[in-house]
């Protein structure tokens, strides 16, 4: 069987001048090319000579200063001359998430107005302008934490290392909350009172926490009291 081929004729080529860089290339006589490259294309379509360019629509004035400024072509739904004309002029009720004055709080402490969107704020029972105002007004009986004076008491004298460190081996050198061992701690286990009375040194009412878990437990006396008891009440009959 004899094949039959179809053979292609070679297009003819002609070489033109870049419109933007000069460089002489070559190119098919098919093809009305101006350009040597994609990015002599894009180098070229800039500022007026780009096809979208209209001077009336690109000279704004700021909405905000006044001042006239020019816009590119892709930006031209700006308003504002600059960042800061835009921050100035998106404030209070022109910002676009303005929900109204149920934002609007007074400082529990200094008793200054000021405005918060966070929804943490709504629910919060007190609302501060600034951390520091935060810690001045937190003291004492307005604290979360008071405990009608508590921290003030001294501890008693057989409350000593001595007895610390037997609570630690008692309990394996390991936070009985989070399971992390003091090596991993990087400093001794701190000795909780159960009961949260300091005069009450019963090993069993003393308990193995590290730094972070016997700050976060000061929160919830109420919930860790029965637990922590019976943890003590197991690690002293293993020691047996």
């Amino acid at each position: 069987m004899i094949g039959i081929y179809k053979t292609c004729k070679r297009v003819a080529r002609v070489e033109s001048e870049c419109l933007n860089c000069g460089k002489i290339f070559k190119h098919r006589i098919t093809e009305n090319r101006k350009f040597c490259s994609n990015k002599c294309v894009g180098k070229y379509h800039t500022g007026e000579k780009h096809h979208s360019y209209n001077l009336d629509k690109r000279v704004r004035k700021c909405e905000y200063c006044g001042k006239e400024f020019e816009v590119n072509c892709i930006s031209l739904s700006t308003k504002y001359c600059c960042r800061e004309c835009m921050g100035k002029a998106q404030r209070g009720e022109n910002h676009w998430m303005w929900k109204g004055d149920e934002l609007l709080f007074i400082c529990d402490n200094c008793g200054v107005e000021y405005r918060d969107d966070s929804i943490k704020q709504k629910q919060n029972a007190h609302h501060f302008c600034s951390q520091k105002c935060n810690t001045e007004f937190m003291v004492g009986e307005k604290h979360p934490c008071w405990r009608g004076g508590l921290t003030y008491i001294d501890y008693p004298q057989e409350f000593n290392e001595s007895l610390k460190e037997q609570i630690r081996d008692r309990d394996n050198r390991v936070c009985q909350m989070c399971l992390m061992t003091e090596t991993e701690n990087g400093k001794k286990l701190q000795v909780h009172h159960i009961d949260w009375n300091k005069q009450n040194s019963d090993p069993l009412n003393l308990i193995s926490l590290c730094t972070k878990c016997h700050g976060k437990i000061h929160t919830k006396e109420n919930t860790t009291r029965e637990h922590f008891s019976k943890i003590a009440i197991s690690n002293s009959e293993g020691c047996e």
